[in-house]
């Protein structure tokens, strides 16, 4: 049975692995049973047209069994929001966003740096983004898969997600 990160704390990231992947959310309290509250996307694993929510559920079974960790990754290098406001972001976007999902660009990684961050980043989606560019140039040209992939990224970054106002 999984148990909580030692340390955690409500407006922090979490990591959830799944095998090939890591599922990502945020954990927004504790409702005293020692299982923790979590706010993800959760995507509906088709690959032809993918759908996902941001639903809110029991960390302990949403992560079922797999290992989990705290991911504040980007600490020191983005503005952490308060507390209250990752909190606010996280339950305003329950239930929502189900027609947005996108590996690349609106996936639980995306969503769970936007509630803490205020940034729509996704290192998982880099890495697949790069990873399906690489082959469209032969031979592979560095500079310019860098360029398409930091202008792929601000756009991203500066799209709107779930519970953002306009």
């Amino acid at each position: 049975m999984s148990q909580l990160p030692a340390g955690l704390k409500p407006g922090d990231t979490v990591k959830i692995f799944r095998g090939v992947y890591f599922h990502y959310g945020v954990y927004i309290g504790d409702q005293g049973d020692g299982r923790g509250n979590f706010v993800h996307v959760a995507g509906d694993g088709g690959f032809v047209k993918p759908t996902g929510e941001v639903k809110r559920g029991n960390l302990v079974d949403v992560a079922n069994g797999s290992s989990m960790n705290i991911s504040n990754a980007l600490d020191n290098t983005e503005k952490i929001l308060s507390v209250p406001e990752i909190i606010k972001r996280a339950l305003e976007a329950v239930g929502k966003d189900g027609a947005k999902y996108n590996v690349f660009e609106h996936n639980c990684e995306h969503f769970a740096n936007w509630c803490r961050y205020d940034t729509k980043i996704s290192t998982q989606g880099l890495m697949l983004h790069c990873a399906s560019t690489s082959g469209q140039q032969m031979p592979m040209n560095p500079s310019r898969q860098v360029k398409q992939t930091e202008a792929y990224f601000r756009e991203v970054k500066n799209s709107k997600f779930a519970g953002e106002k306009d």
